[in-house]
């Protein structure tokens, strides 16, 4: 009897949803299921295209768990909704050039939860993480706080800009796992 009790938590998990946290929104790229070859030999995410193959490698470092989407797109791991902007260059404070986004995280559970400036990496076209943001515009920047339940905190994330070609803006929920799933928003500069 105990193991038909377990068969059946197990099936009403997976049929509420509890065992994916991925988003349905047709504007997601979800894992292995759309990319597309570009000019370069590379492949790039396109929303809502069919799938090429769980292979296929955007980026280097990419990690078979992490959710691969266009900038400019959103997703939701974990309970939260992260909206980036299009990744483009823009002129610091400093008058230097950075790449940066404008970024939307929308508290989609029901408890209170934490965001802070260290969720967010980029992967630069040589191949270089950049784990901590660099000075910004005048915008207000993403900074570190919580967030109830339904409420978001939008906010500018930059980074120093290396080369010109694809970047890689990666966000992990604070406290989550990397084997949990990371976003990988990705985009030209």
């Amino acid at each position: 009897m105990l193991p038909a009790g377990l068969v059946g938590i197990a099936v009403g998990a997976l049929e509420l949803g509890l065992a994916d946290t991925w988003t349905s929104d047709p504007r997601v790229v979800t894992p292995g299921r759309s990319a597309v070859p570009t000019t370069d030999g590379a492949a790039a995410p396109v929303a809502g295209q069919p799938a090429v193959g769980a292979t296929a490698t955007l980026f280097p470092g990419q990690l078979e768990g992490d959710l691969v989407v266009q900038s400019g797109g959103a997703a939701t791991i974990e309970g939260w909704q992260v909206t980036v902007s299009p990744l483009e260059l823009r002129e610091n404070l400093i008058g230097l050039d950075a790449v940066c986004a404008d970024v939307t995280l929308v508290n989609r559970t029901d408890q209170a939860g934490g965001y802070d400036v260290l969720s967010f990496q980029l992967y630069d076209p040589a191949g270089g993480i950049q784990e901590y943001g660099t000075i910004g515009t005048a915008q207000e920047k993403l900074s570190s706080g919580s967030v109830p339940p339904g409420g978001q905190v939008t906010g500018e994330q930059c980074f120093e800009s290396r080369d010109a070609g694809r970047y890689v803006l990666l966000y992990q929920p604070s406290g989550v796992a990397v084997a949990a799933g990371r976003v990988a928003f990705v985009g030209t500069v």
